[in-house]
Parts: structure tokens; C-alpha cells; sequence
């Protein structure tokens, strides 16, 4: 006996083989839609994690710039103390060249012949205004200055004799450099 079978078996393989594609094909969308989901959250987070990032960048830029504002007054401060200790120091060396100019003069300047009226500097060039008893003692005079190593390039600028009290004495001007250092 022959066995027949009537009932639709194609049809239904083809229902089957419809659902079992519908089927992958929701699976895929799911699937695509779940990683689409996913990424967009991912995304979210990671902006949310560089936001918080940039603010606290965004701070720690204000609280340097608040320090480099501060670096540059301390920096302009310092510069203007540096200018001032220079010239405190400047004014020390020119206090004691002074002096030892000074003493030095006390050293050259033949005592009982010699008068000095008015010593001025300009420049580097010392100016001395005085009275000698006679050209010999403003000869001499000149001549301790040259000795000095404190002096240079000493010149008889003027010399004029004049009389004070019924006495002949000599008035004279001498130029002469101050050596530095």
C-alpha cells in the first residue's frame, strides 16, 4: 500500500522557514538596537566624565592663573628690590670713596701752605679751589696729587696772586680726574 500524504508539508516548511527568519531578523534588530543603546549610553557617560573633567581643569586654570598673577608681583617686587640693593650698594662704595678721597687730600695737602677753599666733582673730575702761600707750595702741592693713587691727569687751571690782610698769597684752581676703582 501506497501512502500518501495530503497534507500541505511545503506550505508549512515555507511557514517555518518564514518564522524562523522572522525570528533571527528581531533577534538582529534587537540585537542591533540593545548595542545602539549601549553605545549611546557609554557616550552619555563618558560626556558626563568630561564635563566633570573640564570643570575641574577649568578650576585648577583659575587657581593658576590666580599663582602666576602672584608669581609676577612677587617677580616685579623682586626685581624692584634687586634695583634698590644695587644702589644701596653703589651708594656704600661712593660713601667710602668719599672718605678715603678725603683723607687722601688730608695726606697731599702741605700743612701751613696750603689752603683748600672749595673741592667739587663732576663727572669723575675733581675740582679744587684754595690758597698757597707761593707758586713752590702749589707746585708741591700738585705734585703730592700726581703721587696719589687716588688721583689722575693733575692740571693748574688758574693761578693769580692777591693780597689778603697786607699778605701776598697765590689763588689757584686744580683739575684733576679721580682714578676709579
Amino acid at each position: 500500500m501506497i501512502k500518501i500524504n495530503l497534507l500541505p508539508y511545503r506550505e508549512r516548511k515555507k511557514v517555518n522557514a518564514m518564522q524562523r527568519q522572522v525570528i533571527a531578523l528581531a533577534g538582529s534588530f534587537g540585537a542591533f538596537i540593545l548595542i545602539i543603546l549601549s553605545l549611546h549610553v557609554y557616550t552619555v557617560l563618558s560626556i558626563g566624565w568630561l564635563e566633570k573633567d573640564v570643570k575641574a581643569a577649568d578650576e585648577q586654570l583659575k587657581g593658576l592663573i590666580k599663582i602666576a598673577g602672584e608669581m609676577d608681583v612677587v617677580m616685579a617686587d623682586k626685581k624692584l628690590l634687586e634695583k634698590k640693593i644695587e644702589i644701596i650698594n653703589n651708594l656704600e662704595k661712593i660713601r667710602m670713596d668719599v672718605v678715603l678721597l678725603l683723607n687722601e687730600m688730608t695726606v697731599t695737602v702741605p700743612s701751613g701752605q696750603v689752603w683748600l677753599m672749595g673741592i667739587s666733582e663732576t663727572g669723575g673730575e675733581l675740582r679744587l679751589d684754595g690758597v698757597a702761600r707761593d707758586n713752590l707750595a702749589i707746585a708741591h702741592f700738585m705734585q703730592n696729587l700726581e703721587r696719589s693713587s687716588y688721583f689722575r691727569s693733575v692740571d693748574l687751571r688758574y693761578s693769580k696772586q692777591d693780597k689778603i690782610s697786607n699778605t701776598k698769597i697765590q689763588k689757584f684752581i686744580i683739575s684733576c680726574g679721580i682714578k676709579k676703582g
